[in-house]
């Protein structure tokens, strides 16, 4: 199984980026069609995808190349701009969220010899924004920038679980099979469970459902309006985990969420 979420060529944002007087979405929709299989992009290409003339698409990339955001590769395409990597810069110093969870995970990380991990919830994905890790970094798969199966791992399913119900009816109506092969449920009933189980501890462990021989626990972010935004996540190999009392791992994890938000809640009045 495919765990990386790849944006395929015909990605269901195409539809509605060809709606009438929606130019600057389908200029946008061209930063969606690339991903860990398509590094390069031609004007051939997104003409088709997305409904427009390839004179149009023309202008779109060059548009995105002046702002920076592509790049010319001869005739090939375009792939991505350096004006990406510096706005990626920016998000590892300035992101509220990531400046306040940091300390919180290295401190998690010095007390359990953890790799921690902050996860956002981005457009049905879930994407690793940082990592910490006291000693040697476990290689996991959640790399930073690396889009996620929502379905596996308890990174994900963490956040999965807080969804309202009807996005979470939504997604299984629209990923049926995809939650089964995932040990998520068989149908909506089983599903639902699963999910109110995952809510209802305020927490979630997983065993080698994504990197074999790794252990996660991980408990859920909300922001000020208590919808789930994220979450964070202890990773140990099978063996380490087994040193420590699981309770004792819960209590620190979610000791680490609570300030999370908490840090957030007043940085926002502060600032209101």
């Amino acid at each position: 199984m495919d765990l990386a979420q790849n944006i395929p060529m015909q990605e269901p944002d195409a539809a509605k980026a060809r709606q009438p007087g929606n130019s600057l979405s389908r200029m946008l929709s061209i930063l969606e069609l690339y991903n860990e299989r398509n590094s390069v992009c031609s004007a051939e290409d997104v003409a088709k995808i997305i409904g427009t003339s390839r004179s149009t698409s023309y202008r779109y990339f060059k548009m995105l190349s002046e702002a920076g955001l592509l790049c010319p590769l001869g005739r090939e395409g375009y792939i991505l701009g350096p004006a990406i990597i510096e706005l990626d810069r920016l998000i590892r110093f300035q992101d509220p969220l990531t400046t306040i969870a940091s300390p919180i995970m290295k401190q998690l990380a010095k007390q359990t010899q953890a790799t921690v991990l902050l996860a956002r919830f981005y457009r049905e994905k879930v994407v690793c924004t940082h990592k910490e890790a006291a000693g040697v970094e476990l290689d996991v798969a959640y790399e930073r920038g690396r889009p996620m199966s929502l379905f596996l791992s308890a990174t994900s399913k963490a956040i999965l679980a807080h969804l309202p119900a009807r996005q979470k009816r939504r997604l299984f109506d629209n990923a049926e099979q995809t939650i089964s092969e995932a040990g998520q449920g068989d149908d909506w009933p089983s599903f639902r469970r699963r999910m109110r189980e995952i809510r209802k501890a305020g927490y979630c462990t997983s065993v080698g459902e994504v990197d074999p021989g790794l252990a996660g626990i991980a408990a859920p972010i909300f922001n000020q309006n208590d919808v789930v935004e994220g979450s964070l996540t202890m990773v140990f190999t099978t063996e380490k985990i087994q040193e420590f009392d699981q309770s004792y791992l819960i209590d620190l994890l979610i000791g680490g969420t609570r300030k999370i938000m908490s840090i957030s809640a007043q940085n926002l009045s502060e600032s209101a």
